[in-house]
């Protein structure tokens, strides 16, 4: 994601803050699709975390019960910035028995039983409350500004962006994932652990400069030992005598979905800024989406449809390409056509490799709704912040509701 991509509130005055000053700062509460319902094998706990993402949450649960990570279930990833609290499950086991463990920055504030383990995607939405901190103008100033956005981004539609966050620290994954797709093993190892040109973290900068001149010892060496997936890469290029095929087939298998569902989003938000501002307009041939159950259907007669775009039961959608996508038609395809030509015109070309990725594609809705917002001033022992609250649906970002305020990128 790029501040190239427009804003939809371009025309609305905006001001700068500093997000995430402290994790307390950045609230997040998943909305679950379900509750437990009192009976069953599954325990299911309500669990807060700060400063850890979920699978460092769930990775040391797992190992203060001495189970495996994948025996624990979690509806939605969440990074480490910030407080969260969502559900997890475990089956079969004695609630007792996780309830008095002491998890250093990890709590657990409800628990029930349920019939099914809880998976990826079992979640309605998310709901914030975020703090913004350092404001350049006078509080009440960014208080006004903040709502005249919140206003016009409910009236029209937030802007369905992915975020920051789908590309990686590196800014690159979806280029990884291109050349995953393109069968562009070069391009995939300079990205992934070349190019010191393009390194964006400094502790990295030896590692690429030594990979990118051949010397794969040193490089691995000089990488640091966080970067997991990198020297485990760089460990197998050393044991194969440089053979980069046989390497590659040690890449992480979900790190590789990661890569290519990257590309996919940025595919998505390039169509995205194409039909921008008019997000809330519906084109003849579009594949709509119907907000209340995600249902689409194609648009024969925007007459007939704009009336329920306007009361926002259904929006106009973008592309997650792949092997069984539904495409648009006349005007929505004539938008959408050359932006995917133009980023994937090699990996359309040989169809099959989506096919054996298994990337079967689907539709995203251009835009999304909040609800239940509301911006405010408030005061507390750290100073003066502007209080922002609402709810997105799941896999929506709110760092792109509040890009729009800051106009510039946040993460």
């Amino acid at each position: 994601m790029s501040c190239t991509l427009p804003f939809l509130t371009e025309h609305l005055p905006g001001f700068n803050a500093e997000l995430r000053v402290s994790n307390e700062d950045f609230f997040v509460e998943e909305i679950p699709r379900y509750t437990p319902t009192g009976a069953g094998t599954h325990v299911f706990f309500l669990m807060e975390k700060s400063g850890l993402t979920t699978m460092e949450a769930i990775g040391r649960i797992a190992s203060a019960l001495d189970i495996k990570r994948r025996d624990i279930g979690y509806a939605g990833q969440k990074d480490a910035h910030g407080v969260t609290r969502q559900w997890i499950s475990i089956e079969h086991m004695d609630p007792q028995t996780l309830l008095k463990r002491e998890l250093s920055h990890i709590r657990f504030l409800d628990h029930g039983l349920h019939q099914n383990k809880l998976r990826v995607g079992h979640l309605k939405g998310n709901r914030f409350v975020i703090r913004l901190r350092h404001i350049d103008c006078p509080l009440s100033q960014a208080t006004d500004r903040a709502n005249a956005i919140l206003d016009e981004l409910q009236l029209k539609g937030t802007p369905n962006y992915y975020g920051p966050q789908r590309f990686g620290n590196q800014k690159n994954s979806h280029w990884l994932g291109k050349a995953i797709l393109s069968g562009d093993l070069d391009e995939f190892y300079d990205t992934f652990l070349g190019q010191p040109e393009n390194a964006i973290a400094s502790n990295t900068l030896e590692g690429r400069t030594f990979f990118s001149q051949g010397d794969y010892q040193k490089a691995f060496e000089a990488w640091p030992p966080p970067f997991r997936d990198e020297r485990r890469l760089l460990r197998e290029l050393i044991y194969q005598k440089g053979h980069k095929q046989k390497a590659y087939r040690h890449v992480n298998k979900t790190m590789k979905r990661f890569y290519i569902s990257a590309f996919q989003s940025h595919v998505f938000n390039q169509v995205l800024a194409a039909r921008m501002p008019d997000l809330n307009i519906i084109l003849n041939g579009d594949v709509a989406y119907k907000h209340e159950n995600g249902a689409c259907f194609l648009v024969e007669d925007p007459s007939l449809e704009q009336p329920r775009c306007d009361l926002f039961e259904i929006s106009a959608t973008g592309p997650i390409f792949g092997s069984h996508m539904k495409s648009p038609e006349h005007e929505g395809q004539r938008i959408e056509d050359p932006i995917i030509q133009a980023q994937a015109a090699e990996i359309l070309a040989h169809p099959t490799v989506l096919k054996k990725e298994n990337i079967k594609g689907a539709r995203r809705p251009l835009r999304i709704q909040p609800e239940n917002v509301s911006a405010s001033a408030g005061s507390n022992d750290s100073g003066e912040f502007l209080e922002l609250r609402f709810e997105l649906p799941a896999g929506s970002y709110a760092t792109v509701l509040i890009r729009e305020l800051l106009k510039r990128d946040v993460s």
